[in-house]
């Protein structure tokens, strides 16, 4: 009978350390950015706005790697990141053309209206922050 409660308290152990790593391991931070639309953008660049903009798309690995990274930035830079789904977004000649966004993650610095910085791939926040550096003038 004892060793009957020991293995039951056991296994109850390994259990609950079994969810609680699995759900570690599978949470997705909600991300910190704000999604606008295409014509957004367009519209802040006519108007020579600065922006720090992320094109991404549901389902890419890269991009939901790239969220912590871009949370983190966020939050230490106390920067605004517009965000905009570029399955989602109807304006798919701007984006693709225009811009020239050929793949997700990309993230985009604008100046005055005028693409001064680019990263086209998977990221880490020391890319992220020189980029923001040179984009910011701070180096």
């Amino acid at each position: 009978m004892k060793k009957t409660i020991i293995t039951i308290i056991a296994l109850s152990v390994i259990s609950i350390i079994g969810v609680y790593s699995w759900q570690r391991l599978t949470l997705v931070q909600e991300p910190l950015y704000h999604s606008i639309k295409a014509t957004q953008l367009q519209a802040d660049i006519k108007n020579k706005k600065d922006d720090v903009v992320y094109f991404y798309q549901k389902g890419c690995e890269g991009c939901e790697h790239s969220t912590p990274i871009l949370n983190r930035f966020i939050r230490n830079k106390r920067v605004t990141v517009k965000a905009i789904d570029i399955n989602a977004d109807p304006s798919k000649d701007f984006i693709l053309g225009t811009l020239g966004i050929s793949s997700t993650p990309t993230i985009l610095f604008i100046h005055h209206g005028k693409i001064v910085q680019r990263i086209n791939q998977v990221f880490g926040y020391e890319d992220l922050t020189t980029k923001y550096k040179g984009y910011t003038g701070d180096l």
